[in-house]
């Protein structure tokens, strides 16, 4: 008897098996690093000017291995005729984010069209403006230090843009603990990228920002296809015992 209904049990594991890695290798949209700095819900903040030679940067420290697919930016501009607001995602060198701006991970256009327009009696908050960059197949790794860049397409853009966020006075450290704040400038004398705490007053500052990873999650099946080979050797060494016990060919 032991002989028939060994196979059986050993087929139908099977089918079940196939079927069970068929169903999986889906991926959820994980929100890893994120930062608001208070002032989502607010006309007060701190808030990084982006025009013409007026870069910012914000270093963060990945969290959650994948594809790195979203990133928003908390974000207003002026009412002026606006220019594209670029986006990039850059390396980092000793926690700096790279001078070049050919040699990034992802680059998307932000249009002014989808960011909040301060007016000039104010009172308006800035909003996270979410970007999608999963075309470009950044994957990251927990403890990699990346950087968004928000800068202007030209030099001579009048449009101005503002990153909002928090700053905190020493011997508070800055609200973000997972990368700093930089900006550049080489009109005023900042062409490479200068941290935002290293000119007085001090101010640690962190900028408004979410990134989101595309990661496998672990399905279910995969824990039903592990129980059914735990079922399938379980059987096979009954068998064997029963064989042994009663001198069964």
């Amino acid at each position: 008897m032991l002989s028939t209904v060994l196979p059986r049990v050993v087929s139908s594991i099977t089918v079940l098996a196939v079927f069970s890695a068929a169903s999986s290798g889906t991926a959820g949209l994980i929100l890893d690093q994120s930062f608001d700095g208070g002032s989502k819900n607010s006309s007060a903040g701190v808030g990084g000017g982006v025009f013409g030679p007026t870069d910012q940067a914000q270093v963060f420290t990945v969290g959650i291995a994948g594809q790195l697919a979203q990133i928003s930016v908390l974000i207003i501009r002026g009412t002026f005729p606006a220019d594209d607001l670029l986006l990039d995602v850059r390396p980092t060198v000793g926690g700096v984010p790279t001078e070049s701006d050919t040699a990034v991970l992802a680059s998307a256009a932000i249009h002014p069209a989808s960011v909040p327009i301060a007016p000039p009696t104010g009172g308006v908050p800035p909003e996270f403006v979410t970007v999608d960059i999963s075309s470009f197949g950044v994957h990251v790794t927990p403890g990699e230090e990346l950087a968004i860049v928000l800068r202007s397409p030209t030099t001579q853009s009048g449009e101005v843009y503002a990153w909002f966020g928090q700053g905190n006075f020493p011997p508070q450290p800055a609200p973000y603990a997972g990368g700093d704040s930089f900006f550049r400038n080489a009109f005023f004398g900042f062409p490479t990228w200068t941290a935002d705490d290293s000119l007085a007053p001090v101010v640690h500052t962190s900028r408004g920002f979410e990134t989101f990873v595309d990661a496998p999650i672990p399905e279910p099946s995969t824990l039903v296809l592990s129980s059914l080979m735990l079922g399938v050797f379980g059987v096979a060494r009954l068998a064997e015992r029963l064989k042994s016990a009663t001198g069964a060919p």
